[in-house]
C-alpha cells in the first residue's frame, strides 16, 4: 500500500488544483488509503478504496487513448481517485455481520470450560471473528488467541445524507473547484447502475463529455477484473 499510497498522491498533486493538498491531507485524515470500496462486494478490503481508484484510473487512461477521446489528464486524475470520495463518510471500522446468539453462547461456553479469557472485547467482534475464536478454542488452544484484520462496516450516522456520486462531489468541492465535465463524470460514473438515474440528464451529460461514459466503463472494469482474479484464484 505504501507505493501506491504515494503514486495516487503524487498523481493527486500533478494536477496543481488550488487547494488539493489540503483535500489530500483530508483524505489521510479520514482513511481513504485504508478503507474498503465496498462492504459486501468488490474491493471489500483494507485498502479496497485506494486500490480500486488507482484500477479505475488506469482503465480510463487507457479508454481515453485508445478511444482519442482528448480527456484532459487532470480531470482523468481527479475523476479516478474522486469519484467513490463518498465512501469516507459511508464506512467506518466496525465488527461487520453480527454473530447469533447461540454462537456468542457457544464461544462463551468454551472460555468458561477452558478458563479463558479474551484480549479483544466481545461485544466488538463480528461473525468471522467469533467463527474464528471457536475454532481457536476447540483445535488450537494452546496457541496464541488469534489477531483479526481490520473489518469495516457501514456508518449509522452518516454526517451528508445525500446519494452517492453527488456526495462525492460535494466533498470534493469543499477543497477544490472541479469543472463541469469532471463534475458531470462523477455525478454519472455507475452509468446504469445508478438506480436514481435520470436518463434524459444523462442522454444530455453523454452528449457534451465522452467522460461520462469512459469512466462509467472505467468503473465497471474495475470491478470486474477484481471479480475475475477471485475466479480465478
Amino acid at each position: 500500500m505504501g507505493d501506491l499510497k504515494s503514486e495516487i498522491i503524487n498523481l493527486l498533486k500533478s494536477t496543481n488544483r488550488k487547494g488539493i493538498e489540503d483535500l489530500i491531507k483530508y483524505m489521510e485524515e479520514h482513511k481513504y488509503f485504508r478503507k474498503p470500496a465496498s462492504i459486501n462486494h468488490h474491493s471489500n478490503f483494507d485498502g479496497g478504496l485506494a486500490h480500486h481508484s488507482y484500477k479505475v484510473y488506469q482503465n480510463y487512461t487507457k479508454l481515453n487513448q485508445e478511444n482519442e477521446a482528448g480527456i484532459p489528464e487532470n480531470s482523468i486524475i481527479i475523476t479516478a481517485f474522486l469519484h467513490d470520495l463518498c465512501k469516507l463518510d459511508d464506512y467506518i471500522e466496525g465488527p461487520g455481520q453480527k454473530p447469533s446468539d447461540k454462537q456468542l453462547e457457544y464461544l462463551e461456553l468454551l472460555l468458561s470450560r477452558q478458563n479463558k479469557t479474551l484480549a479483544n472485547e466481545l461485544d466488538k467482534l463480528g461473525k468471522s471473528q467469533v467463527s474464528d475464536l471457536i475454532s481457536w478454542l476447540k483445535n488450537n488452544p494452546d496457541k496464541p488467541e488469534p489477531e483479526f484484520e481490520i473489518s469495516w462496516d457501514y456508518n449509522p450516522s452518516k454526517n451528508i445524507p445525500l446519494n452517492h456520486a453527488e456526495k462525492s462531489i460535494i466533498m470534493a468541492s469543499r477543497f477544490i473547484k472541479l469543472n463541469m465535465r469532471e463534475i458531470l463524470a462523477i455525478r454519472y460514473h455507475m452509468g446504469s447502475w445508478d438506480e436514481s438515474l435520470n436518463y434524459k440528464d444523462y442522454n444530455k451529460a453523454n452528449q457534451l463529455y465522452p467522460d461520462i461514459k469512459l469512466i462509467a466503463i472505467a468503473d465497471e472494469l474495475a470491478t470486474f477484473q477484481e471479480n475475475w482474479v477471485e475466479t480465478e484464484n
